[in-house]
C-alpha cells in the first residue's frame, strides 16, 4: 500500500504502472529525434556523479504557450533544492522564449 499527500492509503496499479513507463518512454523519445527549437529543453540534473532528475520545456501547438513535461527528482536525491533548480531553469527559459502560459 501507499499513502497520498492527504494520508488516504491507495493501492499499487502496476498495469498502469506499465502503461506510464511506455507514456513518459514515447514522450522522451518523441522529443529526441523531433526537430526543436531554441524555445525547447531537456534538463538533466546530476546529484554527486549520478543522475538526479530532468524536466523538460516543449513548445505547443501555441507559439505562446510552453509545456513542463517528465519532471522528477529520484527518491534518494530529494531535500537537496534538485526540484527547485530544475524548476528555476526551465521557467527562466521559458519567460526568455516568450511563452506567456
Amino acid at each position: 500500500m501507499l499513502q497520498n499527500s492527504t494520508g488516504d492509503c491507495i493501492q499499487r496499479n502496476i498495469p498502469g504502472v506499465r502503461l506510464f513507463i511506455g507514456y513518459a518512454a514515447g514522450i522522451a523519445m518523441d522529443f529526441a529525434i523531433k526537430e526543436k527549437n531554441s524555445s525547447e529543453e531537456l534538463f538533466i540534473a546530476e546529484y554527486r556523479g549520478h543522475l538526479a532528475g530532468c524536466i523538460m520545456l516543449c513548445q505547443t501547438d501555441g507559439h505562446d504557450v510552453g509545456q513542463l513535461r517528465l519532471f522528477a527528482v529520484e527518491k534518494s536525491c530529494r531535500r537537496h533544492g534538485i526540484g527547485k533548480a530544475l524548476m528555476d531553469t526551465v521557467m527562466s527559459m521559458a519567460r526568455t522564449a516568450g511563452y506567456k502560459k
